[in-house]
């Protein structure tokens, strides 16, 4: 997670300039392994910083943190300057305050709780605006396929589960 974090990050970083915004960048050490692929992780870095952009004033700051999360997984904090979220709920489609029709917010939303976790919508510690993203642990792929099975009667399975030669 933290290198694609990183990567939408610098990609953003020439608007942040271009319009004088303070960005701040803070990453967990070492690689966060996360229950979403990195074109979802990406996609939402897009729509939460999209968001800020489209929303704020040329020259709010924003910072981006992305964290460990107690229980595995990451935190992706995306917060801001601007004067807050209209709206008490902007992840749900079509209800948001900010002349747009929310569609971002509740695609980054579900992206959260497919990977087991949550988004959450507050206030910065200035007062803008703060998404809040828990994104669940990484889990291995399950190898549903046993190899060496045998039948009742202790013999190996076939090679093959769909043919058997001769048949």
């Amino acid at each position: 997670a933290a290198a694609v974090v990183a990567e939408r990050a610098a990609f953003w970083l020439p608007l942040a300039e271009d319009t004088d915004r303070a960005m701040t960048v803070v990453l967990a050490d070492g690689e966060l392994e996360v229950r979403a692929s990195g074109d979802d992780l990406a996609a939402c870095m897009d729509i939460m910083l999209e968001n800020v952009f489209a929303h704020t004033p040329d020259g709010a700051a924003l910072a981006v943190r992305l964290s460990r999360r107690a229980a595995g997984g990451a935190w992706l904090v995306v917060a801001d300057d601007g004067p807050g979220f209209a709206s008490l709920a902007p992840t749900e489609r079509g209800n948001s305050g900010g002349g747009s029709t929310g569609l971002g917010l509740d695609i980054a939303r579900r992206i959260a709780e497919a990977s087991g976790g949550t988004l959450t919508i507050g206030r910065s510690p200035s007062g803008g605006g703060s998404v809040t993203m828990g994104l669940g642990p990484a889990t291995k792929p399950v190898d549903r396929i046993r190899r060496h099975r045998r039948t009742r009667t202790g013999e190996p399975e076939p090679a093959s589960y769909f043919w058997q030669e001769g048949e």
